[in-house]
């Protein structure tokens, strides 16, 4: 990550040695390497946040919308 290479950040919860909540943190990936022509984020935006739990799905959310929330509070 000290020369802005890609890297992951990977944390899981485990229940009785099972997972059931998972998050990846990918700080460098571009965002328009991975979202559709209907999602709204700038073509030179980077960072992103998988995050999935078990029965409630798997989403994706920009780093950068992240950092925005965060100061608003």
């Amino acid at each position: 990550f000290v020369r802005g290479d890609q890297y992951a950040i990977a944390l899981a919860l485990l229940d009785e040695g099972k997972v059931v909540l998972g998050v990846l943190a990918c700080p460098n990936l571009p965002l328009a390497s991975i979202v559709g022509d209907n999602q709204h984020s700038s073509n030179n935006e980077v960072g992103c946040l998988f995050f999935a739990q078990v029965g409630a799905g798997t989403y994706m959310q920009s780093l950068k919308s992240l950092e925005e929330q965060a100061s608003s509070l």
